[in-house]
């Protein structure tokens, strides 16, 4: 019989008290059978904090006047003075545009022709990213030309392109504050984790209401978005400048100013860059939820299509947003290493852009016709798309049905039900006790009063159905991922396999997910588990793989040396030494369900992300605020608690691998 090289630790392995958590839960449930409080907040005690901060903020932004003017009467004039160039730059390179002349008449300036934009973008890519990712730029603008998404796509790189420079800007400023004074630093911490916790759409209903429906407040929603990784990289940046460096600048007579732009800054100029490529790739992440509250574009295509429930046309045009991603993020990256300025026929990439950028402006002046695309597809792909769906639902249409009636009444159902059913005490009860016994007073004491505010704000019971989703797509994607990790953690090709796999799950928008599901099992809570099952699939898989590809090869080898089999070294020590790595991965994949749970109320989900979706429509700024942060709640919670899970397997494997 094998022995595994665990036993020859002198670590004694502690188990929580399992038996006394037991007692205490049973007694717990039983007690709050007893005391209703305990099962269900008193109604008559809930909090209308909605409510409250709905009427709060409608009276500050309405009936608080400054000169006889509202709030709101200053912020739209603001926002219409930041909307002008963003519309004016989409008109000119999309419709141009009419001027009155003096003697009467109209003359219209045409845009420049869609071939010279498209080429003058491809020389640019090179210029930044080099000859892979100009090629992918080209093969991606024409796929947008072929299906008719020019329009669209230069409208949604123009957005990108202004919250991408309000957000580096922003976040520049922010950094170097923060770098500056530990006290702003400590008091922006908090808000940037806020802000990337608490559900985008609890916010949008503000945005609507500060700044009305537009392109502007989908701009606003972005920078919100994509600023905070900027400024940490910034703060980030500027602390790890070398000393030295430093004092060779105030040697040398540096100015502060001077110093910060000249030496700190240029110093760590691969890490501010790696920021902005975490801004680009968060604008292109907000692209269709910003299109929610008027942005446009790409973005406005799938969301109307989904409306519409012309999912292949939505998925074409996610498909293209994805692209953009891939292109710009390889470009970012490529441009934080280049060491050469790249060239084309011997010209620098960068002027011939310019070139070619001018003569396309004179070339729409002379055939202001020739250049124009409209929204039309060249290339119909959608029709074919349609037709092989309808036959495939034709086909397989009563089967994933059939399958689809089975798992909601044998497992989503019953959990749900189940989730309903528990007392909030109880709930409260589970989970503070990790915390507990790992000795986090603090924690659990904070646990604790967040589920009490949750509960006393009314939010009980449309929290449960978003845990229950969360949870149980997140065991659902460990189930389908583990195995999968597994494989790539042990075998190469697999792993090269799975991680274009992965690459491809974590670059395709959101919204993209739920396309797939609607077109094969329609809306509902199964296409709601699905959409988030996908989408936190990757972080399992690639954590898994990556914790056992980080063993060490002495521990390996001892394991095989003790005899024991693969399957016993997998189990008994392979898989224990990647713990750690693999509750990371259910770390993020907790956060990133979370964060797709709010887009599944666009299919029918019913907990805590409906209400943030009913407050976008009805502008009610109170109910997604506070919906948000019942969300954020169940996020952090089990953020820090699979935090303290990953501590303790750490802790236990530690001595193990220092033996060996």
């Amino acid at each position: 019989m094998a022995v595994s090289p665990w036993n020859s630790t002198p670590h004694r392995v502690r188990f929580p008290p399992i038996v006394p958590c037991l007692v205490l839960f049973v007694a717990f449930w039983l007690l709050s059978q007893s005391v209703p409080a305990l099962a269900r907040w008193p109604q008559e005690a809930v909090l209308p904090l909605g409510e409250w901060l709905n009427r709060v903020l409608d009276h500050l932004l309405h009936d608080v006047t400054i000169k006889g003017h509202s709030i709101t009467d200053y912020s739209r004039d603001v926002a219409a003075v930041f909307a002008w160039p963003v519309n004016w730059l989409i008109e000119a390179l999309t419709e141009g545009h009419f001027y009155d002349l003096p003697g009467g008449g109209e003359f219209w300036l045409a845009p420049p022709p869609w071939f010279g934009i498209a080429a003058a973008l491809v020389l640019l890519v090179h210029a930044l990213g080099g000859r892979g990712p100009a090629t992918m730029a080209a093969a991606t603008l024409a796929f947008v030309v072929l299906l008719g998404l020019w329009p669209s796509t230069v409208t949604t790189l123009i957005a990108v392109l202004f919250s991408v420079v309000v957000s580096v800007a922003g976040g520049l400023l922010l950094g170097i504050w923060a770098f500056r004074s530990s006290k702003v630093s400590s008091v922006l911490s908090p808000v940037y984790d806020a802000l990337q916790t608490v559900p985008v759409f609890s916010y949008l209903a503000l945005i609507i209401m500060i700044f009305g429906f537009g392109q502007v407040a989908g701009l606003i929603a972005t920078v919100i978005f994509a600023m905070p990784p900027m400024a940490r990289a910034t703060e980030l940046a500027l602390k790890g400048v070398p000393a030295e460096l430093r004092e060779l600048s105030e040697i040398v007579g540096c100015s502060p100013r001077q110093k910060l732009w000249l030496v700190d800054l240029p110093a760590r100029s691969s890490i501010l860059l790696l920021g902005v490529n975490q801004v680009i790739m968060l604008s292109l992440a907000m692209v269709i939820i910003a299109s929610v509250i008027g942005a446009g574009g790409l973005g406005g295509d799938v969301i109307s299509s989904l409306r519409s429930m012309r999912l292949t046309e939505a998925l074409l045009s996610g498909l293209a947003i994805t692209l953009l991603a891939i292109v710009l993020d390889r470009t970012t990256r490529a441009w934080a290493t280049r060491s050469e300025v790249r060239r084309v026929w011997g010209v620098s990439s960068w002027r011939l852009a310019l070139i070619v950028m001018a003569a396309s402006l004179v070339f729409g002046l002379i055939f202001p016709e020739m250049g124009l695309l409209d929204d039309h597809p060249i290339v119909n792909v959608g029709r074919q798309l349609d037709s092989a769906l309808a036959a495939f639902n034709a086909t397989a249409g009563p089967s994933l049905t059939a399958l689809q009636n089975v798992f909601i009444t044998w497992v989503l159902r019953p959990v749900r039900e189940g989730f309903a059913a528990m007392p909030w005490a109880v709930v409260t009860l589970v989970l503070a006790a990790p915390a507990v016994l790992a000795r986090r007073l603090r924690l659990a004491l904070a646990i604790t009063l967040m589920l009490a505010a949750v509960a006393a704000l009314g939010l009980w019971d449309k929290a449960m159905i978003s845990l229950y989703l969360v949870t149980l797509s997140i065991v659902g994607a460990f189930l389908v991922g583990l195995p999968i990790g597994i494989a790539a953690g042990l075998s190469d090709w697999v792993d090269r396999v799975a991680t274009v796999i992965v690459d491809l799950i974590q670059t395709l928008p959101t919204f993209v997910y739920l396309i797939p599901v609607v077109a094969l099992f329609g809306v509902g809570d199964f296409a709601a588990f699905l959409a988030i099952l996908i989408f936190v699939i990757a972080p399992i898989v690639r954590y898994t793989a990556a914790g056992l590809r980080q063993v060490p090869v002495q521990l390996s080898e001892a394991a095989t040396m003790v005899g024991c089999t693969p399957l016993q070294k997998l189990r008994l020590v392979l898989m224990p030494a990647a713990l750690p790595q693999l509750i990371l991965g259910l770390n993020q994949a907790v956060m990133l369900g979370f964060s797709m749970l709010v887009i599944t109320a666009l299919v029918g989900s019913r907990g805590l992300e409906e209400i943030t979706l009913v407050a976008v429509s009805k502008v009610r700024p109170g109910d997604g605020l506070v919906a948000g942060f019942g969300i954020a709640v169940l996020a952090i919670i089990l953020d820090r608690l699979l935090g303290l899970a990953a501590q303790e397997a750490e802790r236990r494997f530690a001595p193990v691998q220092s033996a060996h």
